[in-house]
């Protein structure tokens, strides 16, 4: 069996997050979790925000977080406290590269989960339901769509944005 990764996977490559917080059961093999949706193996990963390191599920689907979270005794939802631990993370990181400006980075977490939330909405709908600012928009979402997270069809008014699976 191979051994546990305790890398964080790609912003955009998962929604939400559940923890193993029980007594500790050791990291050194992924534990594999299944809902009918989708198959993820546990990853091991240290926060801050609770001091430990321990088995940590990323998952794409609402249906399957909640499926899991569940089933599966001792897993808690900690997707709030970890996007803001990864998005502090990212802007002091971000102080090193002088072409990406550091007010982006918290504000993209927040643009792609509500592209993910409100398929093919537009700008407007966006902004309100991310809770940021005009001058935060554009930043953010330029690099979602040229990272290809996002996928920005239509022009002008009539432009709209949804989230690229993968």
């Amino acid at each position: 069996m191979p051994a546990i990764s305790s890398e964080i996977p790609a912003i955009g490559t998962y929604r939400f997050v559940l923890r193993y917080n029980n007594d500790d059961i050791g990291c050194e093999y992924p534990i594999v979790c299944s809902s009918y949706e989708e198959t993820v193996e546990t990853r091991a990963i240290r926060c801050e925000f609770d001091g430990r390191t321990t088995h940590t599920l990323f998952i794409k689907q609402e249906n399957s977080k909640d499926e899991m979270h569940a089933s599966l005794p001792g897993w808690v939802d900690v997707t709030e406290e970890f996007l803001k631990e990864v998005g502090a993370k990212a802007m002091v990181e971000s102080l090193h590269d002088e072409d990406e400006p550091v007010e982006a980075v918290g504000s993209e977490v927040s643009v792609l989960r509500a592209v993910q939330d409100n398929p093919k909405a537009g700008k407007r709908a966006l902004i309100e339901a991310a809770g940021i600012t005009d001058d935060e928009w554009l930043p953010a979402i330029r690099s979602l769509v040229e990272r290809g997270l996002v996928k920005k069809s239509g022009i002008a008014k009539y432009t709209t944005y949804r989230a690229v699976d993968g």
